[in-house]
């Protein structure tokens, strides 16, 4: 009898914010430096004639901003990286 395990699934850093879906990054409300918080809107991206926003996963502070407004984006590519 064969047994099946599933597949190992990479799981990003815990601080960075990965991209949800596949889509058009249209607005950047983070700067780098700006400290944010839990919940607060740090990307808003259109995918399928639909605006959603990408929260923060964590308080902190923005280290690096990878997406910009116009970028096409993947589904796990890394948009923001906040201080260790």
């Amino acid at each position: 009898m064969m047994q099946y395990m599933p597949a190992r699934v990479e799981r990003p850093a815990e601080n960075v914010l990965v991209c949800p879906m596949p889509g058009l990054v249209v607005a950047v409300p983070a700067k780098e430096g700006e400290r944010v918080f839990h919940g607060q809107t740090l990307v808003v991206l259109e995918s399928m004639k639909m605006e959603s926003v990408v929260a923060s996963p964590v308080d902190g502070v923005v280290a690096e901003v990878r997406g910009a407004v116009g970028q096409a984006v993947e589904a796990e590519d890394v948009l923001i990286r906040f201080q260790a």
